[in-house]
């Protein structure tokens, strides 16, 4: 979606700042391949660089490109993004992931590597995928996050015929229900499912992981804070739906919050 960064302001999403950590976190895990700093990080900035201040603060990475698809062509535009960059060491390559991935050097770099879609899987998704296991070195990472709701509105096609035109025909799996696997969260298991067949070597665990945000006022975070790890005899107590509490419970390390500041 071009110009998404003037609709979402990627800094302030809940479920978002929760997904930055998790990652955080697994890439911290990379250090038995070498040390972190020798990594270099690769994303899709927008204007707020968000993970890119994480990743640097969190882990030291100064080695760091943003791939920018907006309008490159446009000065204004590209002068936009290059006043934001929260670090002098980001370097902005500007153009489609799928030209751009190709041309970077990937010999003897580590990489770690979000491709944080804001749009479906398409063909050009699977064209970086295979971009980076064909070119990563050894100890390299890859994250790949899509928004899998369908975002046709148009009655002359199927979800299903969406999808096909999208990925091609011959990547969709033939055992799928149109009726039950492509409606919200089960198309995420689809498109894990295609992106498995596109990389026939690497098998993993089917199973996705939803994060769920509780809505919960700063009052009952630091409630619930207090009380962690709480036993659920305490729960009728807490004055709290017990849905929320089994949600903050899973995610609090990774809880973000957001307060207004005058800087």
């Amino acid at each position: 979606m071009v110009d998404s960064y003037r609709k979402i302001n990627y800094s302030l999403r809940p479920a978002k700042a929760i997904e930055r950590k998790m990652l955080i976190e697994a890439v911290r895990r990379l250090s038995v391949f070498g040390s972190l700093y020798s990594y270099r990080y690769i994303g899709f900035g927008s204007i707020y660089f968000s993970d890119f201040s994480l990743f640097h603060k969190s882990l030291g990475l100064k080695n760091m490109l943003s791939i920018e698809r907006d309008k490159p062509d446009n000065e204004s535009h590209k002068k936009r993004f290059e006043f934001n960059k929260p670090y002098g060491f980001i370097n902005i390559e500007f153009g489609d992931s799928w030209k751009v991935l190709p041309t970077i050097p990937w010999d003897g770099i580590k990489t770690v590597l979000w491709l944080d879609y804001d749009g479906t899987l398409d063909t050009f998704c699977l064209k970086d995928i295979s971009t980076f296991f064909s070119k990563a070195v050894s100890g390299s990472f890859i994250a790949i996050s899509f928004n899998i709701q369908d975002q046709c509105t148009e009655e002359k096609t199927t979800p299903l015929q969406r999808l096909e035109n999208a990925v091609g025909d011959n990547k969709v799996p033939r055992n799928i229900n149109p009726d039950k696997d492509l409606l919200g969260w089960e198309r995420a298991e689809v498109f894990r499912s295609i992106i498995n067949n596109d990389l026939d070597f690497y098998k993993p665990n089917a199973e996705f992981y939803k994060i769920d945000v509780p809505c919960l006022t700063f009052r009952e975070i630091r409630k619930l804070d207090s009380l962690i790890p709480i036993d659920k005899k305490d729960y009728p107590t807490i004055h709290i739906p017990v849905g929320d509490i089994d949600k903050y419970q899973n995610i609090y390390r990774y809880f973000p919050t957001f307060t207004e500041a005058d800087l």
